[in-house]
């Protein structure tokens, strides 16, 4: 628990001291479990102000409101997320009134009014923790922007028409980068408290640690105490048990080698790989650019070198002889490599190569490793610079069934059709469509001269309410070909090649699905992959961000692993689905049936993969709508509900695909509040 989560509880306990009759009469257990959940996952000034309603407005005293929360005359707002995209802003929150004052919310840049906030948003995450009167407090907003804008506001109208006006802060990334770096520290234990626990397996043979770097770069340690015995390379290199490799305009943190020989041995001194966080300094030593990692994830190495050239690694046998000055050179000699992450950024890069020269050296290593591991396989340069894209064989033979639901909305079902026919994949296809209830006598004779005309068509009729699980389920019954791929009615394909893109990852047997880059139809991102814990339960990432952008370390734009993708156009085998047993139609109707489903194959030893090489065009629910009415809201509470209860271990851990220190309110890998 880091100072400022202690000084919370402090705070607290003054509230207490001064108040113990508000306090020992409003507590129950269910606050003191909010209490628990929220000193550990929330910022610390949400925490007292909601502590405070609690108490009555006599705690109110106690708040230290961070930038992001603003008060006034009884209103609370609270922003979660804000994004500036070309030509757009999104903001995400809630607001709350306790008697009602809020008539609207409005967006402001300079003096003039970009647009008004969606108010009364469902939000059962805040109800859950809360209390009832959050449960439609949430706002969110994405608004056109043509011109510059000096000074955001966000205006609350009163409905006795008084306007509040909020300005809103510097949220650029420079600037809530400079904040984290003071709090830093406070995330990972002290040499002292390390020496501490290493104290702890006193009895194993003492650790030889062999430093690859300059004397510079070693004076910058702090090695004084340290529970090991310190080698330099390459004089003593071959008797090493762990070798620490720093490239030669990095510069460490004091602590790097204590993070370091603690995470080895907390996996028992099998980790081969270990890799830390970093940043960029100037010539001022200001830190800036952020790189934060996420967990071992093989695919995204390959696609772009998200480790970089500061690792460490155990080396065995023959690795004596030979310093590895690239990760890749140590998955190269341990193809089942056992890798740890520190989430902590423990060395600073002064600058890095020019593009040309990493393309070229990125490129080789590659090469070498494919040729070792994979035959068959080519690497070719991937959609930006220092980005590559493995080509896998296909197989044979193969033959995929497209399951595609529907309910009307011939127009829809038409365009997904035709758009796989315009651009046609190599590999034979069925078709299964699902009519779910349709009414309309055209829809029937539409699928009454598919029918006729072509035998590669099947209909299955599914006339239950909608479930987008058992659907699923039902038609998988009726499925013979060795793949599968649900799409959606809603989805249209764009280029050449998608199909094939998705399939030379879904025929590879360790994966168990994959999922393809989606877009809406202005263009924008609609789905490149899905992060677990976003909102309290999992969102995709990078939504609304334009389709060409490369997002955070070119997440959206490289074949990487996730934890789970959407089933709106998922490609998988067969075998592996019935395997899992299929999707939960029983507690996932509607919502998080795929990611759950996902989640299930990680479990089961399967990777998902994520690939921008299959870009397709989504309208999202445009059959179904969005949930608006009182039946449908409950529904999705129920199925957050659901899924928090299920997964509750893995929120707890964190996405191994994401990182502790991005929000969990937006997919857009923005700094915790």
């Amino acid at each position: 628990m880091t100072w400022r989560r202690w000084a919370v509880l402090f705070d607290l306990m003054r509230v207490g001291l001064r108040k113990p009759a508000a306090v020992f009469g409003a507590l129950r257990m269910q606050h003191i479990k909010t209490l628990v959940y929220a000193v550990r996952h929330e910022p610390p000034s949400l925490i007292l102000h909601n502590f405070g309603q609690l108490l009555g407005n006599g705690a109110r005293t106690s708040l230290h409101p961070e930038k992001r929360q603003f008060e006034f005359e009884g209103i609370t707002i609270y922003l979660e997320h804000i994004l500036q995209l070309s030509g757009r802003i999104e903001i995400k929150g809630w607001c709350h009134s306790p008697e009602n004052l809020i008539s609207k919310i409005q967006l402001h840049g300079d003096e003039n009014c970009i647009g008004e906030m969606t108010t009364g948003l469902d939000r059962p995450d805040l109800e859950q923790r809360y209390g009832r009167q959050y449960s439609k407090a949430g706002f969110h907003g994405l608004f056109e922007v043509r011109e510059s804008v000096a000074l955001w506001k966000i205006v609350i109208l009163k409905p006795d028409g008084v306007s509040i006006h909020c300005p809103i802060p510097d949220y650029s990334a420079e600037s809530r980068y400079q904040e984290w770096t003071l709090i830093d520290k406070d995330f990972r234990l002290t040499p002292r408290q390390i020496l501490r626990q290493l104290k702890r397996s006193s009895g194993e043979k003492k650790l030889k640690v062999a430093l690859a770097m300059s004397s510079e770069q070693r004076g910058l340690l702090q090695l004084h105490n340290l529970p090991c015995i310190i080698q330099t390379v390459p004089d003593e290199f071959k008797e090493a048990d762990l070798v620490i490799r720093l490239h030669p305009k990095t510069y460490p943190q004091p602590d790097l080698v204590w993070q370091v020989i603690l995470a080895f041995e907390r996996s028992g001194r099998n980790a081969r790989l270990l890799y830390w966080d970093e940043d960029y300094v100037n010539q001022d030593k200001t830190r800036s650019n952020p790189v934060f990692k996420p967990r071992w994830n093989p695919d995204y190495l390959l696609s772009w070198n998200y480790i970089g050239l500061d690792f460490a690694y155990r080396p065995t046998g023959r690795e004596h002889q030979i310093l590895f000055t690239h990760p890749i050179e140590v998955w190269k000699n341990a193809p089942k490599l056992s890798a740890a992450h520190l989430p902590y950024v423990l060395s600073h890069r002064m600058d890095s190569r020019s593009e040309a020269e990493a393309n070229d050296e990125e490129y080789w290593y590659r090469k070498e490793l494919l040729s070792a591991q994979h035959s068959g396989t080519r690497v070719e340069q991937g959609l930006y610079p220092t980005t590559f894209r493995v080509h896998y064989p296909l197989e044979e033979p193969q033959e995929v069934t497209i399951i595609v639901p529907f309910r009307d909305k011939l127009e829809l079902l038409k365009s997904c059709i035709q758009s796989v026919e315009k651009f046609p994949p190599s590999i034979p296809l069925k078709w299964l469509l699902v009519n779910n209830c349709s009414e309309l006598q055209e829809t029937r004779e539409y699928l009454d001269r598919l029918l006729s005309s072509r035998s590669d068509i099947k209909v299955l009729d599914y006339p239950e309410e909608f479930n987008f699980a058992n659907l699923h389920n039902t038609a998988m019954k009726q499925v013979d070909t060795q793949f599968v791929l649900f799409m959606n009615n809603d989805i249209e394909a764009l280029h050449d090649g998608w199909l094939e893109a998705m399939m030379e990852h879904a025929q590879r047997k360790e994966v168990g699905a994959v999922g393809a880059l989606l877009e809406y139809p202005d263009g924008t991102i609609q789905h490149a992959g899905v992060l677990v814990g976003i909102g309290g339960a999992a969102d995709h990432a990078f939504k609304y961000l334009p389709v060409n952008e490369p997002g955070y370390g070119m997440r959206a734009q490289v074949v990487q692993q996730l934890s789970a993708v959407t089933a709106a156009c998922m490609l998988m085998r067969t075998e592996v689905y019935k395997e899992i047993g299929g999707m939960d139609g029983r507690h996932f109707s509607v919502a998080f049936n795929d990611v759950d489903f996902c989640l299930q194959l990680r479990q089961k030893g399967y990777n998902i993969i994520f690939t921008p090489y299959a870009r397709l065009s989504h309208k999202e629910s445009a059959t179904r709508g969005i949930d608006q009415s009182p039946k449908q809201r409950e529904r999705a509470r129920r199925e957050i509900r659901a899924f928090q209860d299920k997964w509750s271990e893995f929120l707890k851990e964190g996405d191994p695909f994401y990182h502790p220190m991005w929000s969990i309110s937006s997919g857009h890998y923005l700094f915790r509040g």
